[in-house]
């Protein structure tokens, strides 16, 4: 029992000795390489990081982005729900009475955000 725990051991041990001498091997080619400050770095797209470090931008695009990402997750998340039980059951009104709920509660966030001037793209905000 015991000489049998330890040969299925060896199975684990090999993977793990030859994973570390390869990161080993790995490390060492990286040793005489410089050093090279822009890779360490903050890179963001869009912003030339040479000029002035605070850039001023729209925070506008964020809430709508983010706001479109919600729903999309939302519709992502639930659609395989809804069509699982239209396609595989005989629960239509079940199904359409979810949908119908889900575009509701979509369309009051929207409706939400709209008259609290969260989507609004005017430049007196």
């Amino acid at each position: 029992m015991i000489l049998h725990f330890f040969e299925n051991s060896w199975t684990l041990i090999w993977p793990a000795i030859i994973s570390l001498a390869l990161m080993i091997v790995g490390g060492l080619g990286h040793l005489g390489t410089k050093f090279m400050k822009e890779k360490y770095e903050a890179y963001e797209c869009g912003f030339d990081p040479f000029l002035k470090k605070k850039t001023s931008f729209c925070i506008r695009f964020f809430n709508i982005a983010i706001l479109y990402l919600l729903i999309d997750l939302e519709i992502a998340i639930l659609l395989p729900f809804f069509l699982k039980n239209f396609l595989l059951t005989s629960q239509l009104t079940a199904t359409l009475n979810l949908s119908l709920f889900l575009i509701l509660f979509l369309l009051l966030l929207l409706l939400i955000e709209w008259i609290f001037g969260g989507i609004s793209w005017s430049e007196d905000m």
